[in-house]
């Protein structure tokens, strides 16, 4: 009796265990939401560093295309486009890209999302717009260094 009390009774061990087989299908399912999201996060933010890293190649590129005295120049060049890049991208770019048309009209471009607003908030699927601000800006920053070399 003394060894059944430690184990405890099969009555107190049946109610912490999901009664229905329901039940499990939909903590499963939720289990199965969460990972496709954290694993979705995971996928983009590897690409966007894999463009980010075209930086790299144009700028070896751009620098043995130049006399040696030139390349420091390039060097500053492809850090100042990143830069620019970065904040026009935060400021106006993404607003005007992915914002939310006008609704009293046809609009050609976005009217929200200026300057980082309503990032934080979520959207209908459920995450905020850090994570594809983060893998545009990639190729924005990309595209302004191939233009400029």
């Amino acid at each position: 009796a003394v060894r059944r009390a430690q184990q405890g009774s099969p009555g107190a061990m049946a109610a912490t265990v999901p009664a229905t087989v329901a039940e499990l299908a939909e903590q499963l399912a939720q289990m199965k939401t969460d990972y496709d999201e954290a694993l979705d996060t995971c996928w983009i933010l590897i690409c966007a560093a894999l463009v980010f890293f075209m930086h790299a190649g144009f700028t070896m590129l751009e620098a043995g295309c130049v006399q040696m005295k030139n390349t420091q120049n390039i060097l500053c060049k492809n850090c100042l486009v990143v830069v620019i890049a970065t904040i026009c991208w935060y400021l106006v770019g993404y607003g005007l890209a992915y914002g939310e048309p006008n609704t009293e009209g046809g609009s050609f471009c976005g009217t929200s999302y200026f300057a980082g607003a309503g990032f934080l908030e979520e959207q209908a699927n459920g995450v905020n717009r850090w994570r594809d601000w983060f893998f545009q800006w990639a190729f924005c920053a990309t595209c302004g260094t191939i233009v400029s070399g």
